[in-house]
C-alpha cells in the first residue's frame, strides 16, 4: 500500500496544484503517514507517523476550505527540511548517524571503515535534502505553479533516485572488503527497514 501511495503522490500533488485543491495533498500525505505507521503500531508501539497521518486526514476533511488557501507548496519545503534536520541531528555527538543505524539493522556489526563511510553518507543526505528544501522554497516564491510542480513532483524524485543508483557502485568500490547484496535486494531490504527513529539500541554495536 505504501509504495503505491508514494508513487501516486506526485500525480495527486500536480492535480491539486492545477485545480487549486491543496487539501488533497494533505489528505494523501495523511494516508502515506498512516500506511508507514501501521506496522510500528501493530508491534505495540505508538507511532507518531500514524498519529500525524490521522491528524492530517482529519484536518483535510474538517478544514478543507481553510487548507485550500494554504499552498501545497508548503509540503515539500517542510518535508525536505524535516528530513534534512533528521539526518543532521543523527550526526550530533552521542548519536548514531542515520545511515549507520540502517546498515547495522541490515548487517549487524560492521568494520570501522563502514562506520566512517556511513557517517559521510549521512552528511551528504543532510546537505542534499537541505538544498532541495532551498530549491523548493525558491521555486514557490519566484516560479510559476507549473514549473514548481514539474520540479517538485517529477524532477526532484528523479534526482533522489539517481543519487541511490549512483551511490551504490561508489559504495562497492570504496568498501570492497565488505560483501554486498545486489542493488535491487538492497533496495528491497531498505524499504522493509525504513528509517530507524531510535539509536539507543545500536550503541552496543559501535
Amino acid at each position: 500500500m505504501l509504495p503505491l501511495l508514494l508513487l501516486t503522490y506526485p500525480l495527486v500533488s500536480h492535480f491539486a496544484t492545477v485545480t487549486t485543491h491543496s487539501e488533497l495533498c494533505y489528505l494523501w500525505m495523511g494516508l502515506i503517514l498512516i500506511s508507514a505507521g501501521v506496522g510500528r503500531s501493530a508491534n505495540g508501539k505508538v507511532s507518531w507517523s500514524l498519529v500525524s497521518g490521522l491528524v492530517l486526514i482529519g484536518a483535510s476533511i474538517g478544514l478543507a476550505d481553510q487548507l485550500a488557501d494554504l499552498p501545497a507548496k508548503l509540503l515539500p519545503i517542510l518535508a525536505y527540511s524535516g528530513l534534512s534536520l533528521f539526518f543532521a541531528y543523527s550526526l550530533l555527538p552521542g548519536k548514531t548517524p542515520l545511515i549507520t543505524r540502517i546498515m547495522l539493522h541490515l548487517r549487524g556489526a560492521v568494520p570501522p571503515r563502514v562506520h566512517a563511510y556511513c557517517r559521510l553518507l549521512t552528511l551528504f543526505w543532510a546537505l542534499f535534502l537541505f538544498l532541495l528544501g532551498i530549491q523548493s522554497l525558491a521555486l514557490s516564491l519566484f516560479a510559476s505553479a507549473s514549473l514548481w510542480s514539474a520540479f517538485t513532483n517529477f524532477v526532484n524524485p528523479v534526482l533522489i533516485v539517481l543519487v541511490f543508483v549512483v551511490e551504490y557502485p561508489i559504495r562497492l568500490q570504496i568498501l570492497k572488503e565488505v560483501s554486498h547484496k545486489g542493488f535491487f535486494d538492497y533496495v528491497r531490504d531498505l524499504i522493509r527497514t525504513g528509517l530507524p527513529l531510535e539509536d539507543s539500541r545500536y550503541d552496543a554495536r559501535k
